[in-house]
């Protein structure tokens, strides 16, 4: 059986990141708050949304999930526009087949929870999911529909490997374009690398403030994966 021994991400793992900073081609995680800080404001975030993300917006009834999705897709048009040296307007967001967006080549991906919003930026097929470790959530039927036998055997009562595993199926669907699919237990990500494609992708799984799990899926080997805090 493999070693899923999880990366723990401390304060110190996250770098400070300044917008005027200029970001190298290999993996980049952002981590941003979900709810603003005290005096924090989005001034120009109705001059930098879409029309069609600002009707989206405008949908949401609660606060909470307002604040969530602005924030999102706000910092996410902030980010792509340094590495593509654009305006955070101008991006021009696309999605295949399979609904998976890129924008201008440049591959990303955006997971949320009521806590934080992380976004993966690649060149290459990049999928990140996040998910808080609930203390009381029944996982057993999950585990016996969707999971494979080789992870229902790993995760057995354990909790933090039922979100670990979890965490890693939503990560490997994401980066292919799949999304959830009905045949989710036709694969195991127990092993560091999956093959979902020809390549197959590397998995990686972190716990952020002990509450978290993250988990990562990329067939960037050779490239750095950098964490930054906004």
């Amino acid at each position: 059986m493999y070693d899923l021994s999880l990366q723990k991400l401390t304060g110190h793992s996250w770098r400070p990141y300044l917008p005027i900073q200029k970001l190298s081609q290999d993996l980049h995680i952002f981590c941003i708050p979900a709810i603003a800080r005290p005096g924090e404001e989005l001034l120009d975030a109705d001059m930098i949304l879409s029309d069609c993300e600002l009707h989206h917006l405008s949908k949401l009834r609660l606060p909470s999930l307002k604040e969530n999705f602005k924030r999102s897709r706000y910092f996410l048009r902030n980010i792509l526009s340094v590495f593509l040296n654009s305006s955070p307007s101008a991006l021009n967001f696309k999605k295949d087949k399979g609904h998976k967006p890129s924008v201008d080549g440049l591959e990303y991906n955006l997971t949320r929870s009521a806590d934080f919003i992380i976004i993966a930026v690649s060149e290459q097929p990049v999928g990140i999911d996040l998910e808080f470790i609930k203390p009381d959530f029944d996982f057993s039927d999950i585990c016996d529909q969707h999971f494979h036998e080789e992870e229902q055997r790993w995760i057995d009562t354990d909790r933090l490997r039922f979100f670990t595993v979890w965490t890693r199926k939503e990560a490997v669907l994401k980066a292919t374009g799949e999304g959830l699919i009905d045949d989710m237990a036709t694969f195991s990500t127990i092993a560091p690398r999956v093959y979902r494609t020809p390549n197959g992708f590397n998995l990686e799984s972190y716990l952020m403030n002990d509450n978290y799990i993250l988990s990562l899926a990329t067939n960037n080997s050779d490239k750095k994966t950098y964490f930054w805090q906004l």
